[in-house]
């Protein structure tokens, strides 16, 4: 089944191939884990009277969301059809219903369906401009007092955070899993702890290892020969070292040496320099570590 303008596809009959992309809102929550984001909802896609099941990883999903889902049909075999989505993107609604409907959805404190209708009354289409530009003017609507308002201005301004953050984080070729994981851990600090040294990731972050952390990296921009690089690739290679060999000591000589590999500094992918010059930084990186505390060198 497709709808007729084509701008969303959606087969129903059996597993569809390829990458696909539905537009609609959630119409309920069944499940959210709230440690990886994990969400199974029901979705009302735009275009069509039935709703459909939609899995993947969410941040903070509200009943009347509005949302874009790319992924795939799959066909579990407990639940039958599901849509399995790989990154999302929210979307703001459109026309007094929808409005209502995820003013209302939870989203701020305080808003029910009746204030919401209020809002919506009073300044239309307007009203998502109102809350970002000038929610002063909520308390032209009855219901809404000065305390209200400042609630409303408090969830208004952390829904957009979430917001931003996660596109900023899906943007840079994270997963809707790994960005949720970092929002839960960093909250609203996420994204400048990510453009200023997405290696933390590796330590801070539950199943976030150097490998990917450095993939993110890379994405961003951060150089090979890096410091928080250099840094987070030798406490990696000492960890590695123990879960296959066993070791909690390393000779400086061997620790270099596998940095070195999982660094792949002397690769011909590798966009360092010069190999001397690379030895010499990883050198100085393990001098920083032991420095700080990060690694304990042997007295």
């Amino acid at each position: 089944m497709s709808n007729e303008q084509g701008a969303t596809e959606l087969r129903l009959e059996g597993v569809a191939e390829g990458e696909l992309t539905l537009n609609g809102r959630i119409s309920r929550v069944v499940h959210h884990n709230d440690d990886d984001g994990w969400t199974v909802a029901r979705f009302k896609v735009a275009g069509y009277e039935d709703t459909v099941t939609i899995v993947g990883h969410l941040a903070e999903p509200q009943a009347n969301q509005s949302l874009q889902v790319v992924g795939e049909w799959v066909r579990h075999p407990q639940y039958g059809d599901q849509f399995k989505f790989s990154r999302y993107q929210l979307e703001r609604p459109t026309g007094p219903e929808g409005l209502v409907l995820y003013l209302s959805s939870g989203i701020l404190k305080g808003v029910g369906p009746v204030i919401a209708k209020r809002m919506v009354e009073a300044f239309g289409e307007e009203v998502l401009r109102i809350l970002d530009e000038e929610p002063e003017r909520l308390t032209e609507v009855s219901g809404i007092s000065p305390a209200k308002l400042e609630k409303i201005r408090q969830g208004w301004a952390e829904q957009k955070g979430v917001q931003h953050i996660m596109l900023f984080l899906q943007g840079h070729g994270i997963s809707a899993a790994y960005s949720h994981r970092i929002y839960r851990h960093y909250g609203d600090s996420a994204m400048a702890v990510v453009e200023k040294n997405p290696y933390r990731l590796a330590a801070e972050v539950r199943g976030i290892g150097f490998r990917i952390a450095d993939r993110i990296a890379q994405k961003l921009g951060f150089s090979p020969d890096s410091p928080f690089r250099l840094e987070a690739g030798l406490i990696y290679a000492l960890e590695q070292s123990g879960v296959q060999q066993g070791h909690v000591f390393l000779p400086q000589r061997l620790l270099l040496s596998s940095a070195r590999s999982a660094l792949a500094l002397h690769s011909d992918e590798s966009e360092a320099v010069d190999p001397s010059a690379s030895d010499a930084m990883l050198e100085e990186a393990l001098s920083r570590l032991l420095e700080e505390g990060r690694l304990v060198g042997e007295t």
